[in-house]
């Protein structure tokens, strides 16, 4: 199991941990058990341990555990089907249950840019390239200055222009050429 120990991190005596000690975990198990202690439904309790125990300890049974008491009770806060969905069910090849999260997250708050961003990125891995790309521009509307929006955008029309030269170059060259189990069509 690999973990990033934030502890060796070197800091001025006496300082508050950073940022990013805080988001690696290093106090965040510790508060999220004591609040747990004190309700154990919170669900954003939940969420938080189950965010650590994906991306920090890859532990997918625990996260799934907890996610699973994160999301038990309506209403389920809008941050904890984005840390679900993007934490837990994305990297575990689960797109369209990702999406679906997301969307149901977009329901509460439809103008979250962070929301918009993320149902694009989960989009593209469920393979529906059109709605991503829908998604961008929509947030592209709403606020044009979006880096992430005109990256997934770019990104997007390159590998577009890409695949159809090779379409191109592969009908016009020698199959000799092209070794067996080589396609870059779209869904491979």
């Amino acid at each position: 199991m690999l973990s990033w120990d934030v502890k060796r991190t070197q800091r001025g005596s006496g300082s508050q941990p950073s940022a990013l000690e805080q988001a690696a975990g290093t106090k965040c198990p510790h508060e999220n058990k004591k609040a747990l202690e004190l309700d154990p439904s919170l669900p954003e309790g939940h969420a938080m341990l189950g965010y650590t125990a994906a991306l920090f300890e890859y532990d997918w049974k625990e996260a799934e555990r907890r996610f699973r008491m994160a999301m038990a009770r309506d209403p389920v806060p809008v941050f904890v089907r984005l840390f679900c969905a993007m934490s837990y069910l994305l990297p575990t090849g689960r797109p369209a249950e990702a999406v679906q999260q997301i969307e149901l997250a977009l329901q509460e708050d439809p103008l979250n840019i962070l929301l918009r961003l993320s149902l694009a990125n989960c989009l593209i891995a469920a393979g529906h390239d059109e709605e991503a790309a829908a998604g961008w521009l929509e947030i592209l509307e709403l606020n044009p200055a979006v880096a992430e929006a005109q990256g997934g955008l770019a990104v997007l029309r390159w590998l577009r222009s890409w695949t159809r030269r090779w379409h191109i170059a592969k009908r016009r060259t020698p199959s000799r050429l092209f070794p067996i189990g080589l396609d870059f069509s779209p869904g491979c």
